[in-house]
């Protein structure tokens, strides 16, 4: 099957997701309906506004269910469709059955570099994060046990753990939320691609890299397409920089798919409304500089997401206006649980 993949490289505001929204109302116009093109977006709220956009004025009329998703509502139904006898665990499942496996190897004597640490209220929600960062690095026991084969190691015995953990899951028919990349992109690498068995033609806009398993999903999934279209937010300019992450999944998405041809898009002419001075952005804090007099603000906010979008607006408020640079403001909160 002939492949033409297109990675469209451009600054912000330069219409990568206006091109990329113009691609897939043409698709649909071609293709006859929604079925054979998937739009693979960041986050639910980008999924709304696409499809707000798209909708509006009749412009793709007859596409009840378009394939606009995130990439968790993507792979869901990959699963449902194809692997319905599994289930999700939940966090407060995952710390059981890990609190479970940590006590049953305490028992047979296989955690002693551990051991002094595994009394801790927070042990188990360690192992939590590492094996969720692991996973999203595709990394499996079996690999974590090949780098650190020498028993009697803290990094051995926390591989021995990941490993039982695994093995529970799989002889249960369970994934965790972490896990449920691998699952979809083992059934899509199988030919298991249901609901979205008919896609042709990919576009994936607004994400500045990918984590490995989502990156193995695009490759499987592309292997069936005939057109694939990327776009990279990348500076060219003295901010170039800034972009290594980006860069590098430019490279990366290179090397995946060989073909790939890069198209950048110029600058906007447009200048923004109200400009930040980079230089003060991007710049240390000033030690001569003193502090501005005492004053605490209190402010009641109705959730979560409200009060970090106030601390945004504030953030910004006191760089564009107070001219301060971001190295003298700190920002202090209780735990990262709940800012995911």
């Amino acid at each position: 099957m002939s492949q033409e993949v297109e990675i469209i490289v451009a600054p912000a505001a330069c219409g990568k997701t206006e091109l990329v929204l113009d691609r897939y109302r043409d698709a649909i116009r071609a293709r006859g309906d929604g079925g054979e093109v998937l739009l693979l977006l960041p986050t639910a709220l980008a999924v709304d506004q696409a499809k707000v956009r798209l909708m509006g004025g009749g412009k793709i009329d007859g596409v009840f269910a378009p394939n606009i998703c995130s990439f968790y509502d993507f792979v869901n139904p990959i699963i449902l469709h194809n692997s319905k006898a599994s289930r999700e665990v939940s966090e407060a499942q995952q710390h059981a059955i890990l609190h479970r496996i940590v006590e049953s190897l305490k028992r047979e004597a296989a955690l002693p570099a551990l051991m002094p640490s595994t009394g801790f209220g927070g042990f188990v929600d360690s192992l939590i994060r590492l094996f969720k960062s692991l996973k999203e690095a595709t990394v499996r026991p079996e690999h974590l046990l090949e780098v650190y084969p020498a028993s009697g190691t803290r990094e051995h015995e926390i591989a021995l753990i990941y490993r039982r953990y695994q093995d529970y899951l799989t002889g249960n028919d369970l994934y965790d939320s972490q896990g449920k990349l691998w699952r979809a992109g083992r059934l899509i690498e199988k030919g298991r691609r249901e609901p979205f068995e008919r896609v042709e033609e990919m576009l994936i806009d607004g994400f500045a890299d990918f984590t490995t398993a989502e990156f193995d999903i695009i490759r499987a999934m592309g292997e069936h397409c005939e057109r694939i279209t990327f776009t990279l937010t990348c500076e060219t300019d003295s901010r170039a920089d800034l972009f290594g992450n980006t860069r590098s999944t430019l490279n990366l998405i290179k090397r995946a798919f060989k073909n790939a041809k890069t198209r950048q898009l110029s600058s906007p002419t447009a200048a923004p409304r109200r400009a930040l001075d980079e230089s003060r952005l991007f710049s240390r804090a000033d030690p001569t500089r003193r502090p501005a007099p005492g004053r605490v603000a209190i402010v009641g906010m109705p959730s979560r997401a409200d009060e970090i979008a106030e601390v945004g607006r504030r953030i910004k408020r006191m760089i564009v206006e107070d001219a301060r640079a971001p190295a003298d403001i700190a920002v202090l909160y209780r735990s990262q649980a709940g800012y995911d």
